[in-house]
């Protein structure tokens, strides 16, 4: 006799199921945003609260001191532009070259095109670390050292936006492309055209990791980097933090909330484009 399943239950264990899962969800914000409070809480309080054994998330007495200091001792609005430069420029040349290196592996079969897309994607496998010696000095006999371009160009190396708009290209139908070429389109016109509009979701994924990557993106620039005056803001926070954290952790607080807003307010107005990026890589076909 076969047991019969009760409507009721099943509702009950899924209420359940989601109940356990968004009180785990909770948590796991709650650890995430204590770190940012405790920022933005010691980068408000004076001095003299900063160094108590006493710990208190709530400043008794508000000041804004800190940001005062940061921007007369450091040169934070510098960094912040040079920041901005760098970032700006890595995700315009970034998405140029990676969308059209792709359509070409997705769109123009031609003899080796497979391999080539192969090697390419096997850089993937390569650590970072292995190829900043050999790097480093290539662009030193380029003289590009301490230079937005030094920083800039062998970012533009990066077999994973080729790999995510390639997939993406790929599912656009080849009927498409035909019928443009058979209107006059050359391969230019199809990219510009048909490629482009139909593929902006993940275009707009991709300069969205893109953007995240190279504002946070710390190695390569403090090597390539030699002077205050070239620094990103991940380099400058070190620089403060060498230079005034025994004298301040105030200052250092105060420039890593200032370094970190940008990126926050971006996150707060680009939230579902991120969730669709971040859909569109788990998901992607192989």
């Amino acid at each position: 006799m076969k047991r019969q399943i009760n409507p009721g239950n099943m509702r009950l264990k899924e209420k359940t199921v989601k109940s356990a899962l968004l009180v785990f969800l909770l948590i796991l914000a709650f650890i995430w945003i204590l770190p940012i409070a405790w920022m933005v809480s010691t980068a408000l309080k004076p001095e003299n609260e900063i160094f108590t054994e006493e710990i208190h998330w709530m400043p008794r007495e508000y000041t804004v001191e800190n940001f005062i200091q940061t921007f007369r001792k450091t040169k934070i609005l510098i960094w912040f532009l040079n920041s901005v430069i760098v970032t700006g420029t890595e995700i315009f040349f970034g998405l140029l070259t990676w969308s059209l290196a792709a359509f070409a592996f997705a769109k123009i079969k031609h003899r080796g095109s497979h391999l080539l897309f192969i090697i390419i994607l096997s850089t993937m496998m390569i650590p970072e670390q292995v190829t900043i010696i050999p790097l480093y000095l290539l662009m030193s006999k380029l003289s590009w050292v301490n230079t937005y371009h030094g920083v800039v160009l062998p970012s533009l190396a990066n077999a994973f936006g080729i790999f995510l708009l390639k997939q993406f290209f790929e599912s656009v139908p080849n009927d498409l492309v035909d019928s443009a070429k058979i209107d006059g389109c050359g391969w230019f016109g199809v990219y510009r055209l048909i490629i482009l509009p139909v593929s902006k979701p993940a275009i707009a994924a991709l300069g969205i990791f893109t953007l995240f990557r190279s504002w946070n993106n710390f190695l390569w620039p403090i090597i390539m980097l030699q002077t205050s005056e070239m620094m990103t803001l991940p380099i400058g926070l070190k620089n403060i933090q060498s230079t005034y954290a025994t004298e301040s952790y105030g200052v250092l607080m105060a420039a890593s909330l200032i370094a970190s807003i940008p990126v926050l307010i971006f996150y707060f107005f680009f939230q579902r484009q991120i969730i669709r990026g971040i859909s569109l890589t788990s998901g992607i076909k192989g």
